[in-house]
């Protein structure tokens, strides 16, 4: 498992326990807010750990650095959805490639 495969686990974790938690407070069920904390904490794990790819990327330049954090910051779902889908591939292998390279 390579080192960048937890901000995935984590974003698909956030998505489906927050969306169970939040129908077991609609169907009133045990363990609802708990598990709306649960969910939130992975959301927040995700948000930590993309940005943490993202700043460590050497070849993005600070406007798409600062672009990247405001989204995170403020539309969460919609832009971890962009992340996950196109932006970390394009991000997470010219970092392997570079990393190849510099041995």
């Amino acid at each position: 498992m390579n080192k960048f495969a937890f901000t995935k686990t984590a974003f698909y974790l956030s998505i489906a326990v927050t969306v169970f938690a939040a129908w077991c407070k609609l169907t009133h069920q045990i363990y609802g807010e708990t598990l709306l904390i649960i969910g939130f904490s992975f959301s927040l794990l995700f948000i930590v750990l993309a940005l943490m790819e993202v700043f460590s990327a050497k070849h993005l330049e600070r406007s798409e650095k600062i672009m990247w954090l405001v989204g995170f910051l403020f539309i969460t779902a919609i832009t971890g959805f962009v992340y996950v889908i196109s932006g970390r591939k394009r991000i997470v292998e010219k970092e392997a490639r570079n990393s190849r390279l510099s041995y």
